[in-house]
């Protein structure tokens, strides 16, 4: 029995053995399960930081508030990204003839820095003295301390002389001239252009059924400017200019110019019919009766500022410029307190920033500087403003063509503003009427370029 016991004890031995050898093999036999390798995540697009603030400014639905005394829509930076320092240069003469005027207008930088920068913003002064030969080394200097964007020069001599180094890094450039001919490649010109103070009176003699133009300025450059601007505006309303006299800077001789204009002379007596008039021409006067002009203009724009506009103002009565007969028509060096001294020039139009809106940065500087700011201070202001504002986005990074040229523009000291492609400042401007109480609106700026 103990044999038989012990083989039925060693068969079924084998045949677990067998059993466990063959199930061993059916689980080496089975295939593993294969895994399933991970999808290879595309790479991110990198990405266009300021594009993208471009296109938020652009579906802002209004220009963007530079200054809390202004109007506009406020600017909300993008929380998503790292700003970085923005490097701004400002070049301004400090010193030499120029030097009260820079550092007013220095001041006046510095007073937007310290209401509207982040803590991501650094100021780099540079002393231009006046001349294009330090503009230039001064461009230099901020380029070679890493300045992403230049505010300044001053002038357009030493623009001309500052923008190739600008260019050759990249950098923009904003400048407080007023000479378009500067601005391309990266320059911008934020100064007030006397063409575009041309282009809006006209605008506005047009509405008042005004067509036929004259105008008298100085024989410079600036004259040749205002003079092109009054033609091609004019043409652009339908209008005619019908006379230009170029007046010699150096001895302005303006019962000459204003002999030849009119056809009269100083006494009353009709001087060479060749020279004079062609016709007679109607022209409305608002809230006065309709007066006979003599003459084949009705308006003649006057491009003179400061004492030779006193002095040319003091001999338009003689040759029957004045009370209404002929509107006079100015350009933004009329924009003088003592304009209203001036009786031969009462009735008399020219376009400007609007008043009121530089009335609250007036306040501001007087406050911390104990003194009025200089015309041009405002320029400096807005300036620095754009790139504190723009500079709490994205830094440096942040100063694009994109961006500066937006097409809803900004909101600062001036009333509205924008660069256009080619970099020139456009300007929502007012049209002011002289008084003998000062000066009027009798024609609004825009409030935005909706619809422009």
């Amino acid at each position: 029995m103990v044999e038989g016991f012990r083989g039925i004890r060693a068969v079924a031995w084998l045949c677990a053995a067998v059993m466990s050898i063959a199930a061993c093999d059916t689980l080496e036999r089975t295939p593993p399960p294969q895994a399933t390798a991970p999808e290879a995540a595309e790479p991110a697009a990198p990405v266009d930081a300021a594009g993208q603030l471009a296109a938020e400014l652009s579906r802002a639905g209004g220009p963007i508030m530079l200054a809390g005394h202004g109007g506009g829509m406020p600017y909300t930076p993008p929380n998503d990204v790292a700003p970085g320092t923005a490097r701004v240069a400002v070049l301004l003469p400090l010193s030499g003839r120029l030097g009260e005027l820079g550092t007013g207008m220095l001041e006046a930088a510095q007073i937007a820095v310290f209401d509207l920068a982040g803590s991501e913003f650094e100021l780099m002064v540079f002393d231009t003295e006046g001349s294009p030969e330090s503009a230039s080394e001064a461009a230099r200097q901020a380029v070679d301390q890493g300045a992403t964007l230049i505010l300044g020069p001053l002038l357009a001599a030493s623009t001309r002389a500052a923008a190739p180094w600008a260019r050759a890094a990249g950098v923009p450039l904003i400048s407080f001239s007023s000479d378009r001919r500067v601005a391309g490649d990266g320059v911008f010109v934020i100064g007030f252009t006397p063409d575009a103070e041309v282009e809006r009176v006209v605008q506005h003699a047009a509405s008042r059924g005004i067509t036929r133009f004259a105008a008298m300025a100085p024989d410079t450059p600036y004259g040749a400017v205002v003079t092109e601007a009054l033609r091609r505006s004019v043409d652009s309303v339908g209008g005619t200019v019908t006379h230009v006299e170029l007046v010699d800077p150096r001895i302005p001789d303006f019962p000459g110019a204003l002999e030849r204009l009119t056809g009269e002379s100083e006494a009353g007596q009709t001087a060479d019919p060749g020279a004079g008039a062609s016709g007679t021409a109607t022209v409305m006067v608002p809230d006065r009766s309709i007066a006979e002009s003599p003459f084949g203009f009705q308006a003649m724009l006057v491009a003179e500022g400061g004492d030779r506009l006193r002095s040319l103002a003091a001999t338009l009565p003689a040759y029957g410029i004045a009370g209404g007969v002929v509107r006079v028509l100015g350009t933004g060096t009329w924009d003088e307190p003592w304009i209203r001294d001036e009786q031969a020039l009462h009735g008399g139009w020219f376009a400007a920033p609007d008043p009121h809106a530089r009335s609250g940065f007036v306040q501001s500087y007087t406050l911390t500087y104990g003194k009025p700011p200089a015309r041009l201070a405002s320029l400096a202001f807005d300036a620095a403003a754009l790139a504190a504002v723009l500079g709490r986005g994205l830094g440096g990074t942040t100063f694009t063509m994109e961006v500066l040229t937006v097409p809803s523009g900004f909101v600062g000291s001036e009333g509205v503003f924008r660069f256009r492609s080619g970099g020139v400042a456009e300007r929502g401007l007012v049209v002011m009427e002289v008084t003998p109480f000062g000066t009027e609106i009798v024609s609004d700026a825009p409030e935005s370029f909706i619809g422009i």
